[in-house]
């Protein structure tokens, strides 16, 4: 965490001490900047600020959002006396000892992207100032604390559930495989321009539709691209293509010859005996 204070006595002066000063000093106003690194994606159910208590003025305090970035060296009254949202996020007034300040809303934002420059600690009613231990304290029980209660988003559905089996087909007979099975409803397809052989792609239901030709006997390999609009991923899709010729029957060493002609031998052999 980082923490400081400014003093609109003294405006170039940049308070890094052990002790955070909200309220009237003499006859000037001191204010407390504090700011805590909250964890990104995430959604935050509970964050508690704990300060504890020195003295306190017994006056209410206003909790306002800081509105520029600053390090714990950088802010002076000279140029961070105003740098706060004019509406106070939350008001508490202090007792002794360990004091608890309710920053869920603004921790929530700081955890969903929103620019997280922290608070500042302005007094409701200018009186004697309530005095914090600060995160330079000897005693680490003493020093500010930021108590956050965080639930890790849902682990996230893989857009693609598994690979495609290879596929097989036959030349002149169409072959129908529903890429959807692989992929939730909300997904679309797509295949890489130039893909060759191309086989036809619904691009919203996933059907890979092909008739391949004689010419496209063999091992065929394309990707197809599936996208929810948020994540893509690929989809590798292997087809092999096999084509039955005319059946043909043959000795040994022998061309194989046509049914026809094996026919047209039988009856020359019938005639030959019957002579």
């Amino acid at each position: 965490m980082t923490d400081c204070y400014i003093w609109e006595e003294q405006p170039g002066l940049n308070g890094n001490s052990d002790t955070l000063y909200v309220g009237l000093v003499g006859a000037t106003d001191k204010r407390t900047f504090l700011r805590f690194e909250v964890p990104t994606n995430v959604e935050v159910l509970d964050a508690r600020l704990h300060l504890t208590t020195d003295s306190t003025g017994g006056r209410p305090i206003r909790v306002h959002e800081v509105t520029k970035a600053w390090e714990e060296t950088e802010p002076k009254w000279s140029t961070f006396f105003d740098a706060h949202k004019p509406a106070a996020f939350t008001t508490v007034t202090p007792a002794l000892g360990r004091v608890s300040i309710d920053l869920t809303g603004l921790a929530r934002e700081w955890a969903q992207g929103g620019q997280n420059y922290g608070v500042v600690l302005l007094q409701d009613t200018l009186t004697p100032s309530t005095t914090f231990f600060s995160s330079e304290s000897g005693t680490a029980s003493l020093r500010p604390t930021l108590d956050l209660v965080v639930q890790d988003p849902p682990e996230q559905e893989q857009l693609v559930q598994g690979p495609v089996p290879p596929l097989e087909a036959s030349c002149g007979v169409e072959l129908v495989y529903p890429l959807r099975a692989h992929a939730p409803a909300a997904t679309t397809f797509s295949l890489a321009p130039g893909t060759a052989p191309a086989p036809r792609l619904d691009g919203s239901t996933g059907e890979l539709r092909w008739t391949p030709t004689s010419a496209q006997a063999g091992a065929h390999r394309f990707t197809v691209t599936a996208s929810d609009g948020a994540r893509s991923s690929g989809l590798d899709v292997e087809i092999d293509v096999k084509c039955v010729g005319p059946l043909r029957v043959g000795c040994s060493g022998t061309p194989g010859l046509p049914w026809a002609a094996l026919a047209l031998l039988a009856l020359l052999r019938r005639a030959r005996r019957g002579a």
